[in-house]
């Protein structure tokens, strides 16, 4: 009887291996790669999402490779690029009334990890997810960049953790910690005869709550200065027309003042305007025409 049991559940075993070795050598990739499309296309409108495939992996998950986020404008604008990205559902909480599910992939030279919650019908802050990011390659081609409006390079890092509805991000809460390393910034008009930022690391601090970004604190340090930003951020639908309401400070070094070539004028009226060693200033305007005025 022990036997016949034993090889009972050999079968039923060897029966769920089959099924699964069926399901994940004969997915279908085309399908499923549409449906999903026209699924996560549909959270945002003006937003459209493309898969160059799907398939099931036997981490017990879905593996999207070649996923790009294109914003539907005139020509239409990418958002985000991602060569590969690896979901894993948790099941059980389906029978909760909500999604729940962690994700990894590449980005740019990185990886990007995190968890992500979405609660069906409810009416509250119903998408939530904590995201971490590592060794992101950015440079003046990379998508994230463009939408700025900036030039911007280096390796950026941290954590961010958001809740509220997928349709309309900046109405949602969230925090991010972020650093970007050995980079360069480049500005919108000269400052002190600079046209561009060359830095070793920016360290960033912020909220998001009622369509408002709260700069905590924006730290940089470089071998030319040292300088701090904080205030405020409202967002507008159009993100190069959001308003600023910052406020910082340089500290030139002595090496900024030897590669600057400028007046011994100008060098003497920049060395008067310094309170304490530095230089304080405010940032107006929108994030696509700054204005700003040394105090």
């Amino acid at each position: 009887m022990k036997g016949i049991q034993r090889r009972s559940v050999g079968y039923c075993l060897y029966g769920v291996a089959l099924t699964l070795a069926l399901l994940y050598y004969r997915f279908p990739s085309e399908a499923s790669r549409d449906f999903i499309s026209a699924k996560i296309s549909g959270l945002r409108p003006g937003i459209h999402v493309s898969l160059r495939e799907v398939s099931l992996s036997l981490k017990f998950g879905v593996e999207f490779k070649g996923m790009k986020i294109v914003q539907e404008t005139q020509p239409p604008s990418p958002v985000l690029e991602l060569e590969r990205v690896f979901i894993r559902p948790a099941v059980w909480s389906i029978l909760r009334g909500q999604l729940e599910g962690c994700f990894e992939g590449s980005l740019y030279d990185g990886s990007v990890k995190g968890c992500a919650a979405l609660k069906d019908g409810s009416a509250g802050e119903p998408f939530s997810t904590t995201v971490t990011l590592e060794g992101i390659r950015l440079d003046p081609e990379n998508p994230i960049v463009k939408v700025t409006g900036r030039d911007v390079q280096g390796i950026l890092g941290g954590e961010v953790t958001y809740r509220g509805r997928p349709g309309f991000l900046a109405g949602g809460r969230g925090e991010a910690e972020l650093r970007l390393k050995a980079g360069r910034i480049a500005l919108l008009r000269p400052i002190l005869g600079l046209e561009s930022i060359d830095f070793n690391e920016i360290r960033l601090r912020a909220t998001l709550n009622d369509r408002k970004i709260r700069l905590a604190n924006l730290d940089l340090r470089g071998q030319q200065m040292h300088g701090t930003l904080s205030g405020q951020v409202s967002l507008n639908r159009d993100f190069l027309r959001s308003a600023l309401d910052l406020a910082g400070s340089l500290e030139p070094y002595s090496d900024m003042f030897k590669d600057l070539k400028t007046s011994q004028e100008f060098m003497r009226s920049i060395k008067k305007q310094l309170k304490g060693g530095r230089l304080p200033f405010v940032i107006k305007g929108t994030i696509g025409e700054p204005v700003i005025r040394f105090l």
